[in-house]
């Protein structure tokens, strides 16, 4: 039966309620996303969910697309083609409601080496907590107990090493107290101790908040494989592969043909 314009209306409208009630228990849905430039394709016609409450590995070689993919789920990217739902709403529709509910750590933290980190973060605290100065020193005080950061207050920000930068960024994304948290490549320039505290923080920080969501966007497999229950394969921006870490254990629940069972996939991609 051919669809009338209406009718064919209906259907778009009736597509649009149905795909908004699927999202209620996800924190990303998108649908045939499709970033462009000129004369490249960034994100080709991607197809992604990421349930509410998980840390998800986005994995890949660089140039994959896994910066633009956080920066659409940011709302700070728009897509030439498809829909996009982060935290139940439509973006670039709602970006900037989006955006407050959503800390965001991109791979050049952007911190103001010019400024102290006290003057940093309570700089940043007053723009997302504009007016309530109670919640905001509260908040103040929980990440900076959180990321251990009591040494560095005075510190001007550029003068800190690489892992106290990324524990001042990460700072900065937790004021608001985010839904959402997208990681992208921090694990870059820590030395191993550095890397396995950062790792260990996150892992922890999440399990304490189980309705929070965690995207982290990394090139190294084994941090992944650290800290992450699910595992999204980009390549030439395309999904890969979109898999659980349950669903690539062994029949008798080894875990040892995970890191194997990843790295096929990143072959491919």
């Amino acid at each position: 039966m051919v669809k009338t314009a209406t009718c064919s209306g209906e259907w778009w409208k009736q597509r649009a309620v149905e795909s908004s009630r699927n999202a209620a228990d996800q924190a990303v849905v998108l649908e045939g996303i499709t970033v462009a430039c000129p004369g490249k394709l960034i994100l080709d016609a991607i197809d992604l969910r990421v349930p509410l409450g998980c840390i998800c590995g986005l994995l890949g070689p660089n140039g994959a697309g896994k910066t633009s993919l956080l920066r659409l789920i940011a709302g700070l990217l728009k897509p030439g083609q498809g829909r996009a739902i982060v935290l139940g709403m439509e973006i670039p529709a709602r970006a900037e409601a989006v955006r407050r509910l959503i800390g965001y750590v991109p791979e050049r933290d952007g911190l103001y080496d010019e400024m102290r980190v006290r003057d940093h973060l309570e700089h940043v605290a007053r723009l997302v907590l504009p007016h309530d100065r109670q919640r905001r020193q509260a908040q103040l005080r929980e990440v900076i107990r959180i990321l251990a950061l009591d040494e560095v207050l005075d510190e001007w920000c550029g003068s800190l090493s690489a892992g106290f930068r990324k524990r001042v960024a990460l700072a900065r994304a937790l004021l608001g107290e985010p839904k959402l948290l997208l990681l992208d490549e921090v694990t870059n320039e820590l030395d191993p101790l550095a890397r396995v505290d950062f790792l260990t923080w996150l892992r922890e920080w999440q399990r304490a908040r189980p309705d929070r969501t965690v995207i982290f966007a990394t090139h190294v497999l084994s941090d992944a494989l650290v800290v992450c229950d699910r595992f999204v394969v980009l390549g030439r921006g395309k999904v890969i592969a979109s898999v659980t870490r349950d669903e690539l254990k062994t029949p008798e629940g080894d875990e040892r043909k995970l890191e194997e069972a990843l790295r096929t996939l990143l072959v491919r991609a």
